[in-house]
């Protein structure tokens, strides 16, 4: 854990063409600062200023942090997520949202999302971390702010992208900055719109 929290930031992920069509051993993550880099389908929600984590098969965008308009109020969270599809096929993306949950409505009001590997190097990975906060959504649909106690816990994430990988993997550690101890699980709270996938049935 150590050794991941010393990691620099890949330099130069920003400069990455992420349009680019990847090769079976290759892997790329960046910021996003060219529409065309976004993919499509009815819950894509991508746009400059995101990360795109992707290889020749699958691609992922992550919010950058701020403020959301989503089912989720905070950014950090992975908006969107979809094969990578042949030249002029229409994207299907289905993620609404999708992240970690620290116990039972507890999730992350994302301080930072970095490019700790822009997948130069063999892998990508990208790091989202900030304190859990209540997912409001939960909270104020049960009237019942005081569900979710308020605790001193910094969250992080490891969003990681191998190449010719179909997964996604998702490493997160709490750290318990309260003086009393804590227990809860830890697992991932996610929003999809899976209607989209139906068939169609006249």
């Amino acid at each position: 854990m150590l050794l991941l929290l010393a990691c620099a930031p890949s330099s130069s992920s920003s400069s990455l063409d992420l349009s680019a069509r990847l090769g079976a051993d290759q892997v790329r993550a960046g910021v996003v600062t060219d529409s065309s880099a976004l993919f499509g389908g009815i819950s894509a929600e991508g746009r400059a200023g995101d990360v795109k984590i992707y290889n020749d098969r699958v691609q992922f965008i992550i919010q950058q942090p701020g403020d959301s308009s989503y089912y989720v109020e905070y950014g950090g969270m992975l908006i969107d997520g979809d094969l990578v599809r042949p030249e002029g096929q229409p994207g299907r993306d289905v993620v609404d949202e999708l992240g970690p949950m620290i116990g039972v409505g507890r999730i992350v009001d994302a301080q930072k999302v970095e490019v700790m590997e822009d997948g130069q190097e063999g892998e990508a990975r990208v790091r989202v971390e900030g304190p859990g906060t209540a997912l409001t959504l939960m909270t104020g649909a049960l009237e019942s702010p005081g569900m979710v106690p308020d605790l001193d816990l910094w969250v992080c994430t490891d969003y990681i992208l191998k190449p010719g990988s179909f997964l996604l993997e998702m490493n997160t550690t709490v750290t318990n900055r309260e003086n009393t101890e804590q227990t809860f699980n830890i697992g991932d709270v996610s929003f999809l719109s899976l209607e989209v996938i139906e068939r169609y049935r006249p």
